[in-house]
């Protein structure tokens, strides 16, 4: 049966949009093994193993309601003495990663498990993807499917690293889709379109590639301005030694220049790549499309251009040149427009709103949090009853009032009027006042009548 993903897939395919998020999908899970078997071979000496027994009779009872057929009990017949043993394992896994089911053979008998519903913390690293490296595969689960980062371009969108997704139709103006915009940029990426052609350009510390990918026919790769020779997958394989020229571009390879952290490579189906291990920064393209992938660890919230600034927030994702949030992503994705007497620049019924939000420049502000006031030392000014003894009596204030603490002297007093009421020296007076003394609040005071009032010099700050 189709699946939904699947007719939405097909949907986007029609409308010319191959990255979109349901065709990434589609295609994982067409890239995916399903079905394994695998076969282990058992030394006697671990087969005659307690404890491997024992492990094994424990996972049969927890899988114990998903058991459909049972010819003989594998694990507590797998330990024939003096005897290696053979187990094969027939394992289909759920195109959707949630459930498989698996049948274990031994020579005493075989088990058969279905629809074991597999954690969830494991979604998404099976079945197993074939595509990307598990390494990959790993970095996209423990990332909600966040790293490595992409950006794609197609059909006159752009789909930000952030999943900002707006409608941009490039030009014949040059354009800064990813950059790392700190004061030491490292890597940058442009394009452009004509009617012929699509060209893209990488820097990467300063070594410049450059593709120019004609809508028919073989690209042109040059590299630091120079036009590199192509050269067939089959004519480069068929020579004696397989070394890459420095001024030639073989196709389906992976051919160094200058830099050795990065490669520049091609596919049957006219996609080019440029790849920077260093970096992390992958630039896929085609006449049709441009994609760009790279880890937000590395230019988090220090890239612009077309693709966003790469921190994982939506709301201001794309902002112009100048750091300027506008109406629109569109808006201020002109300003990474590089305009010259020869390209069509900003069209003309956006020019005045562009203009106008430019010289507004409303811009994100950061209001720094004063840690020391959410995580400071807590005041040593604290509020207790006064206590004091007056004609045999003892008096205590009817309100707290400010005192510093033991290891702390007062910076600054102030007077204050204070009533006191006193009570005997009997068994209840005593208990007043030791927990006046110990800083408890006497919410009973009010009740007793004043006694007499008398300033007293309480601390504004310790």
């Amino acid at each position: 049966l189709e699946s939904q993903q699947a007719r939405q897939c097909d949907q986007h395919m029609h409308g010319g949009k191959k990255l979109t998020t349901e065709c990434k999908n589609v295609r994982a899970a067409a890239s995916s093994l399903d079905l394994h078997d695998v076969s282990v071979t058992l030394p006697s000496q671990v087969s005659d193993n307690l404890y491997l027994r024992t492990v094994g009779e424990l996972c049969e009872a927890l899988l114990t309601p998903y058991i459909s057929f049972n010819q003989d009990n594998v694990w507590k017949n797998i330990h024939l003495q003096g005897q290696q043993q053979q187990l094969s394992f027939n394992i289909k896994v759920h195109p959707e990663g949630k459930q498989l089911s698996m049948v274990v053979k031994s020579q005493s008998g075989e088990v058969e498990f279905k629809n074991v519903r597999i954690p969830t913390q494991f979604y998404g690293l099976l079945p197993l993807n074939i595509k990307d490296s598990q390494t990959t595969n790993i970095m996209q689960k423990l990332t909600s499917q966040k790293a490595p980062s992409t950006c794609a371009i197609e059909k006159s969108s752009v789909r930000t690293f952030d999943n900002v997704e707006y409608q941009y139709p490039l030009n014949d103006c040059e354009h800064v889709i990813f950059k790392d915009c700190s004061s030491a940029s490292r890597v940058e990426v442009t394009g452009k379109v004509t009617s012929s052609s699509k060209t893209v350009k990488v820097t990467i510390d300063g070594q410049k590639y450059e593709l120019e990918i004609p809508q028919r026919g073989q690209a042109t790769v040059k590299v630091n301005g120079q036009r590199k020779n192509v050269v067939s997958q089959e004519d480069f394989q068929s020579r004696h030694q397989s070394v890459q020229q420095q001024d030639e571009f073989a196709e389906q390879e992976h051919n160094y220049y200058n830099d050795k952290n990065t490669f520049i490579t091609s596919f049957e189906d006219g996609v080019y790549t440029i790849k920077s291990v260093l970096y992390g920064l992958s630039v896929n393209c085609d006449y049709e499309r441009i994609e760009v992938q790279t880890y937000q660890h590395i230019l988090r919230n220090r890239a612009c251009g077309l693709c966003g600034d790469l921190n994982g927030e939506k709301v201001a994702d794309v902002k112009s040149a100048n750091e300027c949030i506008m109406s629109s992503p569109k808006l201020a994705a002109y300003s990474y427009m590089i305009m010259d007497s020869s390209c069509q620049g900003i069209p003309s019924h956006d020019v005045q709103t562009y203009q106008q939000e430019s010289q507004k420049c409303i811009k994100k502000e950061t209001v720094i949090t004063q840690i020391q006031k959410v995580f400071g030392v807590p005041s040593p000014v604290i509020k207790k009853h006064l206590v004091e003894e007056k004609n045999n009596k003892i008096c205590i204030s009817k309100q707290p009032v400010n005192v510093c603490a033991s290891s702390s002297n007062p910076k600054e007093v102030e007077q204050m009027k204070v009533q006191y009421f006193c009570v005997s020296k009997d068994s209840e007076g005593s208990k007043l006042r030791r927990m006046a003394e110990m800083g408890e609040m006497l919410f009973q005071a009010k009740s007793y009548p004043s006694s007499y009032e008398r300033q007293v010099a309480q601390p504004v700050q310790c």
